[in-house]
């Protein structure tokens, strides 16, 4: 994830259980542009997610599974946010930004836009009070069974037979 540098709002913050939706709202109502960026030991390894807020609104998601350098992007990325925020121990900053440095964001990652419009219900549908390992399983099972495996390669090579 490469998002601008802006202004630091808090740094190294660790969200206690059922503290990440009331900050999340608050942002909401303030119109807040930039973004949280949450970092968590995760199911395998370090997960890194950013929600990017413009006037408000969440306008782009990110989840990284930096292991397995596998990126999730937009909607899908949403929940898995949240539920990065109900990891045990998790380090947080919140970052401010223009709409211009937004609008950027969103030009050079497209994907990453979060096309529903969340409202206050639907971020509390959101909210979750410990990490699920679910999320990492599913993405990594999908992913991780559609790549070739080294001996898959070496096979194909006709190398199989190497020690």
């Amino acid at each position: 994830m490469n998002l601008p540098v802006g202004v630091m709002i808090e740094q190294g913050i660790s969200f206690e259980p059922g503290a990440f939706l009331p900050k999340v709202l608050a942002l909401m109502n303030e119109k807040f542009s930039g973004y949280i960026a949450i970092t968590i030991e995760g199911y395998d390894g370090i997960e890194d997610s950013a929600l990017v807020f413009r006037s408000g609104s969440i306008a782009a998601a990110f989840h990284e599974y930096m292991k397995y350098n596998i990126l999730v992007l937009g909607n899908f990325a949403v929940p898995q946010a949240f539920n990065a925020a109900g990891a045990k121990n998790n380090s947080s900053d919140i970052v401010a930004l223009g709409n211009q440095q937004i609008d950027l964001v969103l030009a050079f990652n497209d994907k990453a836009r979060v096309s529903k419009n969340y409202a206050a219900k639907d971020i509390n549908a959101l909210a979750v009070s410990t990490y699920s390992s679910s999320y990492a399983e599913k993405v990594l099972s999908e992913v991780l069974k559609s790549q070739p495996s080294k001996y898959d390669v070496m096979k194909k090579l006709g190398l199989s037979e190497l020690k």
